[in-house]
This record gives structure tokens, C-alpha cells and sequence, in this order.
């Protein structure tokens, strides 16, 4: 009904303190302070005027009060009948159908990995690193192990999909290596290229500019860390705290810990605090193993592909359709990762 969505408010006349410390008296606390001669006050009431018209009858009964007006107000905008949940449960909608979505890829790709080449993460390196990056992305640990048994079981299971690779040029002349999981590359390739279509990518190419490594990460979180670190490779302490490194000091760092894990090559980042340890995927057990002892938390492995001829993208326009081609392709269910040889440290 009509006075469950609309408020009336009773303007009333006072003349002079007494008249209002009376009409107080009658109404409760009112929502003014008379500190002029004539001041007019407004009593807000959820009633319709019918109702509200009743309420004047004790308060005409104040002296030297008079009656300006009964009105209706249209509802305030907090009022219309919209909930903040409905917007929360958009977005959480929203949120929880992506999330889903990414549950359901790792445990694709676990199970497709897993009936390739085993269940041991130890004898199965791309495992250890699928398993890691669905780790960093929060996949919940059952999900991770339920994907692991049930591929592991031999279980006749529905979905018959492989790795396949796609190869292609994006935006700015960037090359690509698309890596897909799917049963069907007639549908999952023509997808494909209708996405790169839309920002003038193509098929290309360019899968031999790609070398396949594994990458062991450690993270420094603390100078603690640091003096650990430090005292483990070489028996001394930092330099410098952690903070005040700079990037030259974390480049010389990566290689004289790279040397000690066996690593065939490193890299350091100085903002995320980061070394990384480049090696063959079949040696990256023996340099995980290294870093683990180094005592600085666990290390996290990675399958990539690496190129050593790098690109940088010269505008705006062109890097705007890169990221929207990324976006893209990541919500796309069969496409699992995809490398890249754009020079990142030039885009920034």
C-alpha cells in the first residue's frame, strides 16, 4: 500500500519557547530548535493523511500552535524497493561462476596430466607445477586431491581431452603459444581465431622461438629471510636490508643462489621480492629439493615456455587490445595457459 512506501509530514506554526516546550511535551523530541520568533516544524510520520490528520487533534490542543499543512513525500532513493544485496549478489554471482570455472580447469588439466604421465609429482614435473599454480590461485587442497584420484583410479571418465598447442600472432606483433586442453580442436581452434580476428591476430607460426623449462620461485618475505638465505649459500650476511636492494644487487644474488641449486640460468625481481631458478623439467625435482633447503619457504614450480626474442608494444590502442585478447582467452574453459614473448619491463 501507498503509505508502506511514502511518508506525510504535519508542518506546524509555534509561537514563541512556551508554545513549543508544550507542543514537545506532546509530540516527543521534535526536530528543531526554536530559535526563531515563529519557527515552523516538520513531523515526519509513516501515515497516510487520513491517519496523519488524526495526530493533529492532541496537538492543535498545544496553545498558540496552528497547522501549515499536510503533506505526502514521494519516497527517498534508499527507499525504492532496491536492496544492496541484490548488487552484492551480482557481483558474488559473478565472482563464484569465474571462481567455478577455474576450479574446473585445474581439475581438467590435473586429470589429463595425471593419465599422461602418472600421479607422482616427483617423477611427473608438470604435475608439481599445475599443482602449484592451482595452489597460488586457491583451489581448495580436496579438489586438487579428488582430480588426482579419481584420474589416477583408471576410471573410464567422459572427458577425453588432450594438450594441444595453438600458435598464433596478437596485437603488435606479439607472438603467442596458445596452450589448450580440449577433446576437439575443430571447435576449440576456430574459437580461437575468432578472437584473435577481432583484434587483427592470426594463426602463425612461432612455436620454435618457444624453449620449454621449468621455473623453481622462492620469495623473500622478511630480512630474516634474507640473512637465511645469504648465510646458506655463502656462510656470511646481506649486504643491505631487504628493502634497500636494488635490482643490480637482486641480479647478482639470483645468479650466486642459482649457481648453488644448479640452476641453468635466474631471474630476480626487486618489487615482488622474488628469485626464480631456470632449468630443464627434468631436473627440476633435484633444484626444487635445493631451494627448499634454503629455508626461506616453499618454492613454487612452474612449466614454461620462454622466448629469447622479446617484442614491446609502442601505444596505448595496441596494448589495450592485448589485454582484452588475454582476458579473453583466459575465461575461454579450453585454453589453459599462454605464453608470450612480449617484453614486459619496456610495457612498464
Amino acid at each position: 500500500m501507498l503509505h508502506h512506501l511514502c511518508r506525510s509530514t504535519i508542518r506546524l506554526h509555534v509561537a514563541g519557547r512556551a508554545a513549543y516546550t508544550s507542543l514537545a511535551c506532546t509530540a516527543g523530541r521534535l526536530p528543531h530548535d526554536p530559535s526563531s520568533r515563529h519557527p515552523t516544524i516538520t513531523i515526519p510520520t509513516f501515515a497516510t493523511p487520513a491517519a496523519a490528520a488524526a495526530l493533529l487533534v492532541p496537538l492543535s490542543a498545544a496553545k498558540r500552535v496552528s497547522v501549515a499543512a499536510v503533506r505526502m513525500q514521494p519516497p527517498a532513493r534508499g527507499m525504492a524497493g532496491h536492496s544492496k544485496w541484490k548488487t552484492i549478489k551480482h557481483a558474488k554471482a559473478a565472482t563464484d561462476a569465474k571462481r567455478g570455472k577455474l576450479i574446473t580447469k585445474f581439475s581438467r588439466e590435473i586429470s589429463s596430466c595425471v593419465r599422461e604421465s602418472g600421479e607422482d609429482p616427483v617423477f611427473n614435473p608438470r604435475l608439481g607445477a599445475i599443482i602449484d599454480r592451482a595452489r597460488q590461485n586457491d583451489v581448495p587442497i580436496d579438489k586438487i586431491r579428488n582430480a588426482i584420484k579419481v584420474a589416477a583410479s583408471g576410471k573410464e571418465v567422459d572427458d577425453k581431452a588432450q594438450v594441444h598447442f595453438f600458435e598464433a600472432r596478437g596485437p603488435g606483433n606479439v607472438s603467442l603459444l596458445i596452450e589448450t586442453l580440449t577433446e576437439n580442436t575443430r571447435r576449440t581452434f576456430p574459437e580461437i581465431r575468432a578472437l584473435l580476428s577481432k583484434v587483427g591476430g592470426e594463426p602463425a607460426p612461432v612455436g620454435y622461438i618457444f624453449k620449454r623449462v621449468a621455473v623453481v620461485t622462492i620469495r623473500l618475505a622478511s630480512d630474516e629471510d634474507l640473512a637465511k638465505l645469504v648465510g646458506s649459500v655463502t656462510g656470511g650476511a646481506p649486504s643491505a636490508p631487504l628493502r634497500s636492494l636494488t635490482q643490480s644487487q637482486w641480479d647478482d644474488l639470483a645468479l650466486e643462489v642459482g649457481v648453488h641449486v644448479g640452476a641453468e640460468d635466474t631471474e630476480a625481481d626487486v618489487e615482488e621480492s622474488t628469485l626464480s631458478f631456470i632449468c630443464q623439467p627434468s631436473d627440476s625435482a633435484a633444484v626444487r629439493d635445493a631451494a627448499t633447503k634454503l629455508g626461506v619457504g616453499p618454492p613454487m614450480l612452474r612449466i614454461d615456455f620462454l622466448s629469447e626474442s622479446q617484442v614491446s608494444i609502442g601505444n596505448a590502442e595496441t596494448q589495450e587490445q592485448f589485454e582484452w585478447l588475454m582476458e579473453a582467452l583466459d575465461d575461454h574453459a579450453d585454453v589453459m595457459n599462454v605464453f608470450d614473448n612480449l617484453d614486459r619491463s619496456q610495457a612498464e
